[in-house]
């Protein structure tokens, strides 16, 4: 599939970014590579899972930066904030499990910052609105 092949230059640029520490740039390039390839993914056949492969490697890049200690709490707020703002989108759950690794961020990032009772909040909302999908979130 040649759009995701398009988006791993994107990609490799998000990685160049983390080995220089330049970790704004990275949630700069991952934000839009998320949402312009799951708009991709719903519109195309994904059969061979090169976009959804994708896709995992994306989310992996919002996880890389929760686990970093050099990244700067504003930013792992951001990451937190959009976050919450996209699985608010059924999508997520729609297409493979990127909804839930993307829950696995937030929820890691909430502890990060304390922020519990936003996690806690959003993860109500989520049961009230998809009962059947957050049963895959017990342990």
């Amino acid at each position: 599939m040649e759009i995701a092949h398009d988006l791993y230059g994107f990609y490799a640029k998000a990685n160049e970014f983390i080995k220089k520490n330049n970790f704004k740039d990275v949630f700069a390039i991952t934000g839009p590579m998320l949402k312009a390839s799951m708009e991709a993914i719903t519109e195309s056949d994904d059969s061979n899972g090169q976009l959804g492969g994708f896709i995992n490697d994306v989310i992996s890049l919002f996880a890389v930066v929760a686990d970093l200690s050099e990244a700067a709490r504003a930013l792992k707020e951001q990451v937190f904030f959009f976050l919450k703002d996209e699985l608010d989108n059924k999508i997520y759950f729609d297409y493979g499990d990127f909804g839930y690794e993307m829950l696995d961020v937030f929820k890691k990032l909430a502890l990060q910052l304390s922020n519990t009772e936003e996690f806690l909040s959003f993860y109500g909302c989520t049961i009230i609105k998809a009962p059947k999908q957050i049963l895959r979130l017990s342990p």
